[in-house]
């Protein structure tokens, strides 16, 4: 369908007599035309952002100086599976790292301790000695007021691929963190597949909905990212949505299943994951998968090189 030509306010094309004139609001009529008929996917670019896994406790400088080219490179989000494995130092100065680093981080709440609500103390011993908490509640409640107050934090990672089947225990964990911190989002991500029974299940538990697709290695083409992301949004309606996209190998997962290809996706596929994900799902947020895989790959200069090409090119 095209776009209507906008009506310039206050104007009638018969009060335009003279040919100066009348050119003027021709040539204004046609940049309104053109500007309309633009892709409308690119007048609101999503923030993007990277998983990351890197040892907050005992690689501090490591982690701040990835945050630094992560940042640097443009991303403005980072969600790092290790960020609670450290004590309240070290978390805090992490979180410093990322606020100078221009880059916000996404708290990871997603393994089963934290929707299960038992051995949180027993799976982060560093964090738990801080806290001193009683229980395993209490402890969840301690770090969820403990970062909330930071300038560098997102929001909460509630759930990554989790089964449906603990949809219920998921929307426990989420209501609890919104009414511990009710200004920051909660983030929940599917597997990109059958998402009516993957991803609907927990829109009680997050405020952004979405799903993750790797098709380059696969038997599927790149253009099952348009189809997923138009799924995302129509179940996130009325949320906001993310879509996660592939900047890894297979070959480093050997043993997802399945008979994949161990191919890196090219600059010119990951830059066409993310432009059907933008024009099909208009997701508010864009995360890559991932930084760690890239650094732990034969050429992680040229990896990067091509993730940030695509993502931002």
């Amino acid at each position: 369908m095209g776009h209507a030509v906008p009506t310039l306010p206050g104007r009638r094309m018969a009060g335009f007599r003279s040919p100066r004139r009348r050119m003027r609001w021709a040539l204004t009529v046609a940049l309104a035309a053109l500007a309309a008929s633009a892709d409308p996917a690119s007048a609101s670019a999503p923030r993007q952002g990277i998983y990351e896994s890197c040892n907050v406790q005992y690689e501090a400088e490591r982690c701040a100086s990835r945050l630094r080219a992560i940042g640097a490179a443009g991303f403005r989000a980072v969600l790092n599976y290790q960020q609670f494995y450290a004590d309240r130092k070290h978390l805090y100065a992490y979180a410093e790292a990322a606020r100078r680093a221009r880059v916000q981080l996404i708290w990871p709440l997603k393994d089963e301790p934290w929707w299960r609500g038992s051995g949180l103390r027993a799976e982060y011993p560093e964090l738990a000695r801080d806290c001193r908490c009683a229980s395993d509640a209490a402890f969840l409640d301690w770090v969820v007021r403990l970062v909330a107050p930071l300038p560098a934090t997102w929001g909460y990672y509630v759930g990554d691929e989790t089964s449906p089947a603990f949809a219920l225990e998921t929307a426990t964990l989420g209501s609890r963190v919104r009414r511990i911190d009710p200004r920051h989002p909660r983030l929940f991500v599917s597997q990109g597949w059958s998402l009516g029974a993957n991803l609907a299940p927990f829109r009680p538990a997050a405020d952004v909905l979405g799903a993750d697709s790797y098709p380059v290695g696969t038997s599927s083409p790149l253009t099952v990212v348009g189809d997923v992301a138009r799924e995302v949004r129509r179940i996130a309606r009325g949320r906001r949505s993310a879509m996660v996209l592939q900047a890894f190998s297979w070959g480093l997962y050997p043993g997802a299943g399945g008979e994949f290809d161990s191919v890196w996706p090219s600059r010119a596929e990951m830059r066409r994951m993310r432009d059907l994900a933008v024009r099909e799902g208009r997701p508010q947020l864009l995360l890559w998968y991932s930084y760690f895989d890239i650094q732990r790959s034969s050429a992680p200069a040229r990896r990067w090189r091509d993730l940030v090409a695509a993502a931002f090119g």
